[in-house]
């Protein structure tokens, strides 16, 4: 499971010292677990609630490489897209920059929570999810808070989306700085009304197992 990560480095040019990129490499059934296990909790009427599968890793490929442009674009995301192309015998390639900083869960001694919860209302301002709030998509550099890993965010998020992230991120928060922090710091942000609301999704169902095995 999971696509092949590659590193590649380029020759140093003149001035400029070389650049490096991390490559994934997926493979055209890379997707195909996912579609029999949605299939299979239909059969069993045991609904998740992700997102809509795309049957196409390309179409998905190419849908997590623009999330990073626009979280980008707010500051916000920890690598910068530089291609995504299609190989031959059906293999789809996304090269990025290096993820920038270190895992929040590495820097919860000298990082505060509450600029991990003002990130967040950044991207839900500009109707963006990121769908898969655990320690490894947050990382932290020069102080900075930043996101990775975006095959789960979506552009025009409705109202469960915005409060699914809630509920992943008190799910993480209190884990690394206890459950009165984090509520504390998502009211500042949210309000205790989005909250209250969102808090009722922390159910086995609602969150998903990546998030709650984390």
């Amino acid at each position: 499971p999971g696509p092949l990560v590659l590193s590649a480095r380029s020759e140093a040019t003149g001035d400029d010292p070389p650049q490096t990129a991390t490559v994934h490499l997926f493979g055209p059934n890379q997707r195909s677990g996912g579609a029999l296990r949605q299939f299979w909790r239909k059969l069993r009427l045991r609904a998740r609630e992700t997102a809509p599968l795309q049957l196409s890793v390309r179409r998905a490929v190419e849908h997590r490489a623009l999330m990073a442009i626009a979280i980008g674009d707010l500051g916000l995301a920890n690598s910068s897209t530089l291609s995504v192309a299609a190989l031959e015998r059906g293999w789809t390639m996304y090269a990025h920059s290096p993820p920038r900083g270190v895992p929040i869960n590495e820097a919860a001694d000298h990082t505060p929570v509450a600029p991990i919860w003002a990130a967040l209302g950044v991207l839900h301002e500009n109707s963006i999810t990121h769908g898969d709030l655990r320690c490894r998509s947050i990382t932290v550099d020069d102080g900075n808070v930043l996101f990775g890993g975006f095959g789960h965010a979506e552009f025009g998020a409705t109202d469960v989306q915005l409060q699914a992230d809630i509920a992943q991120l008190l799910v993480t928060t209190s884990e690394l700085y206890g459950p009165e922090a984090a509520v504390t710091a998502a009211i500042e942000v949210f309000g205790k009304d989005a909250v209250l609301t969102a808090s009722r999704r922390l159910t086995k169902s609602a969150v998903p197992n990546r998030i709650r095995d984390g």
